[in-house]
């Protein structure tokens, strides 16, 4: 887990804006609805992203996100699923934020979730990232994996907007593959 106190000046107002916000790879929300539930409350957060939800598409059918927007009353949750099994990108946001989901290419070795959120005036760009580690039953290799990371940070470095990137990948050690 990774938990992250950004300091948000708004430039219209000259005005400190503190966001807080983690990322968890939770590896499946199943099962894990009071942890998350502790976890968001117990540290107080605005933003929980979630890597390796394990949710289908149906995601609103899911017992696991009822028990946590339940508990959490004052959050919504966005998903994006992996087209696949496993994996799956999850977004915890704390309710009187305005989320607008970004376009998103679809990678074959990453997955991420790019957001604008807004609170008040002060608007910010988020992207989130999530890599699989490499390994002989899934044939990735570190350099696939930064071809498409490559192409997505030639997409951020363009962009005018200002932009937070936070990522959990491990990379390989030792011999290069």
């Amino acid at each position: 887990m990774f938990l992250l106190q950004v300091p948000k000046e708004n430039l219209a107002t000259k005005t400190a804006l503190c966001l807080r916000f983690a990322v968890w790879n939770v590896q499946s929300v199943n099962g894990k609805s009071g942890s998350i539930c502790d976890f968001v409350i117990s540290n107080r957060l605005d933003l929980l992203a979630l890597s390796e939800t394990w949710l289908s598409r149906m995601e609103e059918e899911n017992i696991t996100i009822a028990e946590i927007t339940g508990n959490l009353q004052d959050y919504d949750f966005f998903h994006l699923p992996r087209s696949g099994r496993g994996g799956g990108m999850g977004l915890l946001l704390r309710k009187g934020f305005t989320l607008k989901l970004n376009e998103v290419i679809e990678f074959k070795f990453m997955e991420y979730m790019d957001f604008n959120i807004t609170t008040h005036s002060s608007t910010f760009r988020l992207v989130v990232i999530y890599r699989t580690y490499p390994s002989k039953k899934n044939k990735q290799t570190a350099s696939m994996f930064f071809e498409d990371f490559s192409v997505l940070l030639e997409d951020l470095v363009v962009s005018s907007e200002h932009c937070s990137a936070y990522w959990r990948f491990k990379l390989p050690h030792g011999r290069a593959r």
